[in-house]
């Protein structure tokens, strides 16, 4: 590997380290959400009643990692789990939808100073696909 291209990972890795404090702290403030469970909410309204095997798959994390996400999630009202499916709940679905225009306004904030607009973000969603 390049000196060139072990800067640019470790500045890849800085920015999405100071990305993700700055999206964990805002959604806690704001929604008493983590990063991890944004995203999490966010999976299961984008695939709605996922088996927990596969909203883990989805996370990229292993089932117990999920369902131990999940259980205070689902004693709060945000989601619930029958029939070996989870699904938002009301309550979740409305945490959710406040809880992206936080998020949505933190990558607004950082990627506009960048220059980087949605024209520029196309070419790569196509390398992460």
């Amino acid at each position: 590997m390049s000196a060139e291209a072990l800067r640019f990972g470790s500045a890849l890795y800085r920015a999405h380290s100071v990305l993700q404090q700055c999206l964990d702290e805002r959604l806690g403030d704001w929604h008493g959400l983590s990063l991890g469970d944004f995203y999490l909410l966010q999976a299961l309204d984008e695939q709605p009643g996922l088996a927990l095997q596969a909203l883990a798959g989805a996370l990229f994390q292993t089932p117990a990692a999920t369902l131990r996400r999940v259980q205070p999630m689902e004693k709060i009202g945000w989601i619930e789990r029958t029939g070996g499916q989870v699904q938002l709940r009301p309550a979740g679905r409305q945490l959710l939808a406040e809880a992206r225009q936080t998020a949505e306004a933190v990558y607004a904030r950082v990627l506009q100073p960048l220059g980087i607009g949605a024209e520029h973000m196309a070419p790569g969603w196509q390398l992460l696909a």
